[in-house]
């Protein structure tokens, strides 16, 4: 994610069973540099798929599985 000041706050969206992204109880904000981080924990198992939001800026989709 390029182009987002310092400070903005960004959030983590899932995608659900249904196919729809959903914003999960889990944000963070944008430091000097661009740099963030979040830590999320997954109720369901198996292979998860989950990116980072900014309004209409969206970072690419991470694959996760949930043992």
């Amino acid at each position: 994610m390029t182009h987002i000041k310092t400070g903005s706050k960004l959030t983590v969206r899932h995608l659900n069973s249904s196919g729809k992204w959903t914003a999960l109880h889990a944000s963070t904000t944008v430091k000097k540099g661009g740099i963030y981080g979040v830590h999320v924990k997954l109720s369901s198992k198996g292979a998860q798929q989950l990116r980072v939001a900014h309004h209409n800026t969206l970072s690419p989709i991470v694959h996760v599985t949930v043992t």
